[in-house]
């Protein structure tokens, strides 16, 4: 199952296994002493096991940095458009910090069920800077209310029991 999927399913856990996935990006093997960039974290490269342990895959495009980290040139356009940083486009450099960006995107869709790519996006509005913008404002007006349904459902049983318990 890629992460695609189960983005549409009803999970309470689903933070868990985004941090599970987050662990696993740009962490160095030992026996390699290199960094693997991937260059295109996005859902349907983040794959779930029976598990639901999430693996990051299809590394078509990844990159080997020395053990230093320092980044590489790109010698052409890498990523998927609304995942791809900033820097991959204008300074054409690879490093750790892309994966990192594009993971926080990956993170932005899962919490407000909205994609990089949505419509509402077009121009110079993008996911981050409008998750940016409701920040302190309205941050819980654009998360997805399925991530605080189970929380809701446990208020307001717990206040039903209060109630019973003054009654009483």
């Amino acid at each position: 199952m890629v992460i695609l999927s189960w983005l549409l399913l009803d999970s309470p856990s689903e933070d868990k296994h985004c941090l599970r996935c987050g662990l696993s990006i740009g962490i160095p093997s030992p026996p390699l002493h290199q960094v693997v960039v991937h260059c295109d974290i996005k859902p349907s490269n983040v794959l779930l096991d029976e598990d639901m342990n999430a693996h990051v895959g299809d590394f078509g495009i990844a990159k080997l940095l020395a053990s230093d980290g320092k980044s590489v040139a790109l010698t052409s356009a890498a990523g998927t458009v609304g995942y791809m940083p900033p820097e991959y486009g204008f300074m054409g450099r690879v490093s750790r910090r892309g994966d990192v960006y594009s993971y926080g995107i990956l993170l932005l869709e899962t919490f407000t069920r909205k994609k990089p790519t949505d419509r509402m996006f077009d121009g110079e509005l993008n996911l981050r800077q409008w998750v940016s913008d409701a920040y302190r404002t309205r941050l819980f007006d654009i998360l997805d209310a399925n991530l605080f349904r189970d929380a809701r459902a446990d208020r307001v049983a717990a206040e039903e029991d209060h109630g019973r318990e003054i009654d009483a």
